[in-house]
This record gives structure tokens, C-alpha cells and sequence, in this order.
């Protein structure tokens, strides 16, 4: 039992990842209509590309950032996690001006039926772009907490589940796809920034007690 009742925050940590992700579709489609949901659909497509790509990239590194960290080699660790984290940054920049010029005619080559509906929708497309690199930061820091083998951060998935409660209806009422997108990226960004900030207190805190131990 004792066993089973420690996972129970890894399981809720799944559910809310979950939710938090998919929130902003959820209130388009019981906000809008049909046509808006396969639209909001349509430009969420790009997001899903970028963490594919973004977990080709940071895999490889896995095995590096854990022999460094438990070699205790704080340098090399922060080196490659700057190293990844530029990376991330690039694949955002290359990602959003292929999106500006050609999101938009390539989503209405795909989807047809709703191309009148996707012309209006650039800005909104780069904003999940933008929330979609901050997912993809969020994977960076998860895994950089996991080879700490400190896992604290189902508070952080707790404090965006309850914003995602909160924000992403009255985003999509207020301001329809639009809204939508804009929910998607400050819970995205609010989520990197839980696991950044979480990140950093134990590797503050491991490299402070190592030179303690030496001093």
C-alpha cells in the first residue's frame, strides 16, 4: 500500500499535465462552435511538431546530463542544459518565421474546408507556437529534475492545473481562438517557469552542500 500511495503524485502529475495541455481546446469546444474547434485544432497541429523535435533533441543528451550529475560535475550539467535550452530558443525562432510566412497557406492546403477560417488566425498560431516551446522547456526541466531524482513538481502542475481552471473559459469567451492561444501560452510559459524555478533551488542547493562537504 505504502508503495501504491507513492505514485499517487506521479499519477496526478500525468492528469494535470494532461489537462493543462489540452485546457485551451476544451473551452473552445464548449465555447464555440464545431468550426472553431477544428480550426483551434488546425493551428495546434504546429505545437505538437515542435516537442516531437524537441525530444529528439534532448534525449540524446539524457545520458550525458546524468553521468555529469552524478559525477557531480556542476559545470558540465549547466552546460548542457544552456546547450539545450539554446537549442530549444533556435528551433522556436526557425519554427515562428517559417509560421509567419507559410503557417497559414500550408494549414489551408491541409485543411480545406477551413481555409476562410485559418487567414484570420496568424497571430494566434504563433502564440501556441510560443506556448508549444514553453511545453518543450517544460520537458527540459522535467527531465533535469528527474536525473536530480527530485520530483517535487507536482506542486508546479497544482498551482497551473488551478490557473488553467481558472483562465482558459474566460480567455476563449473574451476573445474566441484568439483567447484560446493566448490561455495556452501563459500556462505553458507559467509551467517552464514553475520547473526553471524548481530546477535551480536543488541544483543551488546540491552544488552549495558539495563545496560545504569539501570546505
Amino acid at each position: 500500500m505504502e508503495a501504491f500511495e507513492g505514485q499517487y503524485p506521479a499519477v496526478f502529475s500525468v492528469i494535470l499535465d494532461f489537462y493543462i495541455f489540452s485546457s485551451s481546446k476544451y473551452a473552445i469546444e464548449n465555447c464555440m462552435a464545431d468550426r472553431d474547434l477544428a480550426v483551434y485544432g488546425a493551428i495546434f497541429m504546429p505545437t505538437s511538431f515542435i516537442n516531437l523535435v524537441a525530444g529528439f533533441v534532448i534525449r540524446p543528451y539524457l545520458t550525458k546530463l546524468s553521468g555529469s550529475w552524478e559525477g557531480r560535475d556542476f559545470r558540465s550539467f549547466m552546460g548542457v542544459i544552456r546547450q539545450l535550452a539554446a537549442i530549444i530558443a533556435g528551433l522556436t525562432v526557425f519554427a515562428i518565421g517559417c509560421a509567419w510566412f507559410l503557417g497559414i497557406p500550408v494549414l489551408s492546403m491541409l485543411y480545406p474546408k477551413i481555409s476562410y477560417a485559418l487567414k484570420d488566425c496568424r497571430t494566434a498560431l504563433i502564440l501556441i507556437i510560443l506556448g508549444g516551446a514553453g511545453n518543450a522547456y517544460v520537458n527540459l526541466f522535467y527531465y533535469s529534475l528527474i536525473i536530480m531524482q527530485k520530483q517535487p513538481y507536482f506542486i508546479g502542475y497544482a498551482v497551473v492545473g488551478v490557473m488553467a481552471v481558472s483562465i482558459s473559459t474566460p480567455f476563449v469567451r473574451a476573445a474566441g481562438i484568439l483567447g484560446g492561444a493566448m490561455s495556452y501560452l501563459i500556462l505553458m510559459v507559467t509551467l517552464a517557469g514553475c520547473f526553471a524555478v524548481t530546477s535551480a533551488v536543488f541544483y543551488l542547493g546540491e552544488r552549495k552542500g558539495r563545496r560545504g562537504q569539501n570546505d
